[in-house]
């Protein structure tokens, strides 16, 4: 160390200049050792934030690809339910009031109304049953019901068949519990019936008849859609 001082003092003393030069340069270095070693440090916590952030880019990119598939999963799922749901609704039975094959006719002195249900939809009808559409005041299911509300008909002949295939119909025959001899009658009904997979519908129509102005069915029936119930 003492070396050292000697030798400064020694340069000093034979040429200030260098001195000087020596004394600048070492000062000079040493702050742009300073200098760089903070760059480092700073570029070493830019670098450090940097990895972090794409870490978290990663992180985040992950969790929305991990998204995008499942969101893509549930696409496809709600897309099958929806052709599936719309493939039962194409091939669901469908029956249609028959004004031109329904009619009227006596027999043992009661006039009877002879209902024709077509199977207008593209599902084969299976189970098919009258369905209760009111009750009397004795808490009595109701199969047929007039206006006003009242017990006024019962059932005649019951359904020719009990499954019915696409353009198929089926026949149902009711009469009025007091014979009159000019009737005329406005009837609501429901019928029960189930498709090929187990569903079970039921379906309401209205219809009228008399016997003394049309003489059969009248033209004001109503056909409603099929309603799912099971």
């Amino acid at each position: 160390m003492n070396d050292f001082f000697n030798w400064l003092i020694t340069l000093y003393n034979d040429d200030k200049v260098a001195f000087v030069s020596l004394c600048l340069t070492l000062v000079f270095g040493f702050f742009s050792w300073l200098a760089q070693l903070k760059r480092n440090k700073q570029d070493d916590i830019r670098q450090a934030e940097q990895d972090e952030f794409n870490r978290l880019a990663q992180d985040e990119l992950k969790e929305f690809q991990s998204f995008q598939k499942k969101f893509a999963e549930y696409q496809q799922k709600v897309s099958e339910l929806q052709f599936n749901f719309e493939s039962q609704e194409n091939f669901k039975p469908y029956f249609e009031f028959s004004k031109t094959k329904s009619s009227t006719y006596v027999e043992g002195g009661k006039l009877i109304a002879r209902i024709c249900l077509t199977n207008v939809g593209r599902g084969t009808a299976t189970k098919i049953m009258t369905n209760p559409i009111d009750s009397d005041q004795d808490g009595n299911p109701m199969y047929f019901r007039t206006i006003p509300t009242k017990q006024t008909h019962a059932i005649y002949d019951y359904f020719s068949e009990t499954f019915a295939i696409p353009n198929d119909s089926i026949f149902l025959s009711t009469t009025a519990l007091e014979q009159t001899e000019n009737q005329n009658h406005c009837i609501e009904f429901k019928i029960k019936f189930c498709d090929s997979s187990g569903r079970t519908y039921e379906q309401k129509f209205e219809f009228g008849y008399d016997n003394f102005l049309v003489r059969g069915i009248n033209l004001k029936s109503v056909t409603y859609e099929p309603t799912l119930i099971k």
